[in-house]
């Protein structure tokens, strides 16, 4: 074990510890010396690693202590006994660090740890990480596709990087603000921090940039070493929603965004394997900011075990009452005149052609255009304005930039962006499916919603009830949901029900008390859900596999619960009957418990969720269906078994998936009868990115900023009015 970044070996260590104290357990009062030595000096260096991280101690200081403390630990393993061991077909024992020879065999044995094993599912979600935000969000930010504008053939490792050399000032606590020097990474603030820090800064700085290039530092620095833990980047504006626990909350966010089950995203936050990066802090609401920062700060007291990292802008945090109690504080500054002018002289040099020094004449004049105008200067001094400037006015004969009060200039330059992208179509690859003024409209609607529900990213299975327009539609809508699930829960007693009456009165009897049963109940309870309060939202299921352990212990609970309801059939009418119950609860047992969720999927795409949910409802319905009418079928009568396992099926189907899909396809069929949002979503949410108003992150969609979503939010509340009100003509169409 050697001495490398403080964070990984804590992470090591603590987990070294675990294990010899689980043998120690095992050992009781007859642990060996050395074992109880080894864990001392385990916690010994734990205690030296968290002072470091606190503050307490020096770098200096703790390389020194702990260095010993490494070289007996690693005597400690090196001299672990060897109970048994075969050579040569001579059993010895107690043997360590020695040279044996049985006749011709000559063997070695030397006692070491073998090296750490990463989890395999921790191997998928950093291979997730990686795709999603080094290759899809670092490798596709708004400059990489300015040079693509500008006609350079891209190759990504000779990308310049204008704004490599940040410039950031650090904030500690009871100690003056410093400049940090030129070049300072920030993976070497994160480490000096201890894994826990606050980043800062103005809109457009580039804080989302800053954390995902230190999210694929840690990626780097995780495929090296498997005891450090894997980062994973959430926004925290959906915390907002229902403000729930922050442990809730981030596996919740595990599940959706990475597609990691539930239980496996609880026991990674428990045992401290993740790196948790949170962006977004000002995108909370400002009513429920203060309640975040205090979920956080609890959520770090009493639960979290690994790095985290903040991001927020400067002046939404500085109000706050609550701070965030955090190693170090890192504010990104704004762009430097000097930058500015290195940026637009990277950009001429990669862009212009050899044999016409005048190819890039564009850019020259928009640069000119620029130091001549102190608002504009001031509005280049952050990377997004500044490349959004770029990828609109930097083209011979573009149309002057507009000046005046800077969020009026702001609102300009978005608009001539937003014209300037259609316009590229003609010059690129990009097949437009949907017409500029359609396709405008849907990104306003789009924005709005991101907007009045506090988010920033949007899956496809995150369309809610609350999306449709007007109160009216949206009460007719949950009052179709809530019929539906009485309904599907109508029918499932009913075929309980109606299989009773069938077994002792006959099929045609069964049938008609299953029918009247079924219908009376769902509907009476139906109403009753859809007239109550609240949207029934239902959400996509988690991919599904077949486990024959957990099968057999829900076929045993089956058993036992169909005996148990079929002894009172029995009495009634016959053993027989008694038996196919029986049959029949240890089946469901069986299906419902052998049916676990996966742990984690190791491809992350847009329709995953309605592709994961398709899958599972038609496959928990078939194997429900054909289990009923095997059953009901050999024991009983064929037609009757083959209904019933019809309308078990059925009933399966809509609980492992079939709901969410049809809430998801009628929502949507409503927003595009309205022209609000097409019905083929995802074709159109990737022609939002090929036109650089979208970026694609995993499955889920975002705005390239958060001020161009606001824009368009604007831009749609102020065609629309105040929320999406429209016309009582529409009203009268639904």
């Amino acid at each position: 074990m050697t001495i490398t970044d403080p964070n990984i070996l804590l992470q090591r260590l603590q987990k070294s510890l675990n294990i010899l104290q689980q043998r120690q357990a095992k050992y009781g009062i007859d642990a060996p010396a050395s074992l109880i030595l080894e864990i001392d000096d385990h916690q010994t260096a734990i205690t030296l690693t968290e002072q470091l991280a606190a503050g307490h101690l020096t770098e200096t200081a703790w390389r020194e202590q702990l260095k010993p403390l490494l070289v007996k630990i690693e005597e400690h393993q090196a001299t672990e006994e060897v109970t048994n061991i075969n050579i040569g077909g001579v059993n010895f024992s107690n043997i360590s660090n020695s040279t044996i020879a049985v006749g011709d065999i000559d063997a070695s044995v030397h006692i070491h740890s073998p090296p750490p094993q990463r989890d395999k599912n921790l191997t998928i979600l950093l291979s997730n990480v990686r795709k999603i935000w080094v290759e899809d969000y670092l490798h596709r930010v708004l400059l990489n596709a300015i040079y693509l504008d500008l006609g350079l053939e891209m190759k990504q490792d000779a990308v310049p990087k204008p704004f490599e050399e940040l410039n950031i000032r650090l904030r500690q606590p009871e100690q003056a603000e410093q400049k940090l020097p030129a070049g300072t990474r920030t993976i070497d603030v994160y480490r000096q921090a201890g894994g826990n820090l606050l980043i800062l800064g103005q809109p457009g700085a580039g804080k989302t940039t800053m954390l995902a290039t230190l999210a694929g530092d840690l990626v780097a620095e995780a495929q090296n070493e498997p005891a450090a833990p894997v980062p994973v980047i959430f926004n925290l504006s959906s915390w907002a929603a229902e403000q729930k626990p922050l442990e809730e909350w981030l596996t919740e966010e595990l599940s959706r965004q990475y597609q990691v089950s539930r239980k496996l995203a609880e026991r990674w936050l428990a045992e401290g394997d993740l790196a948790l990066l949170l962006d977004g802090l000002d995108e909370v609401a400002v009513s429920r900011r203060e309640a975040c920062v205090a979920a956080i700060n609890t959520y770090r007291e009493l639960k979290a075990t690994g790095p985290f990292v903040v991001c927020s802008r400067l002046v939404d945090y500085e109000v706050l009452q609550t701070r965030l109690k955090l190693g170090q504080t890192i504010v990104l500054e704004k762009l430097t005149q000097q930058q500015v002018e290195h940026y637009f002289q990277l950009l001429y040099k990669q862009t212009v052609k050899p044999t016409d020094p005048r190819s890039n004449e564009g850019l020259i004049t928009l640069f000119q255009r620029i130091w001549q105008d102190k608002g504009l200067r001031e509005l280049t001094e952050t990377p997004l304005m500044l490349n959004i400037i770029t990828m609109t006015y930097a083209y011979p004969n573009a149309p002057s930039l507009p000046t005046g009060q800077h969020e009026a200039v702001q609102a300009k330059i978005f608009k001539a962006y937003s014209e300037r992208m259609f316009e590229r179509v003609g010059r690129s690859k990009i097949k437009l499916l949907y017409p500029k003024t359609t396709s405008l409209r849907y990104l306003g609607y789009l924005a709005a919603q991101l907007q009045a529900h506090s988010l920033t990213q949007i899956s496809i299975g995150q369309i809610r009830g609350s999306w449709l327009p007007v109160d009216f539609i949206r009460r007719l809508h949950k009052l179709l949901d809530g019929l539906i699930v009485g309904l599907f829960f109508g029918q499932f007693f009913g075929l309980f029900f109606g299989i009773s009456v069938w077994l002792l009165g006959g099929l045609i009897f069964g049938l008609k008390a299953w029918l009247i049963f079924g219908l009376f109940f769902g509907l009476f309870f139906g109403l009753i859900i859809g007239l109550g309060g609240g949207p029934n939202d239902y959400e996509p299921v988690e991919v599904l596999r077949w486990k024959w352990r957990s099968a057999l212990n829900g076929l045993i609970f089956g058993l036992v619960g169909g005996l148990i309801f079929g002894l009172v059939i029995w009495l009634l009418g016959g053993l027989i009957f008694g038996l196919i119950f029986g049959l029949i609860g240890g089946f469901i047992g069986g299906l419902i418990f052998g049916l676990s969720d996966e742990a984690i999927n190791q491809k992350i795409e847009p329709d995953q969720e309605l592709r994961r949910s398709l899958r599972s409802s038609l496959m928990v319905g078939l194997v429900f269906g054909l289990s009923v009418w095997l059953i009901g079928g050999l024991v009983g009568r064929l037609v009757g078994g083959l209904i019933f396992g019809l309308i078990f099926g059925l009933v399966g189907g809509l609980h492992y998936g079939g709901i969410f899909l049809f809430q998801h396809y009628l929502r949507l069929y409503q927003l595009n009868k309205r022209t609000l949002l097409p019905f083929k979503l995802i074709p159109f949410l990737d022609q939002a990115t090929e036109l650089i108003f979208l970026q694609r992150i995993g499955g889920s969609y975002r705005f390239i900023h958060r001020s161009v979503q606001e824009y368009f939010a604007a831009q749609w509340e102020e065609a629309n009015g105040h929320m999406m009100e429209i016309t009582n003509e529409q009203e009268s169409t639904v």
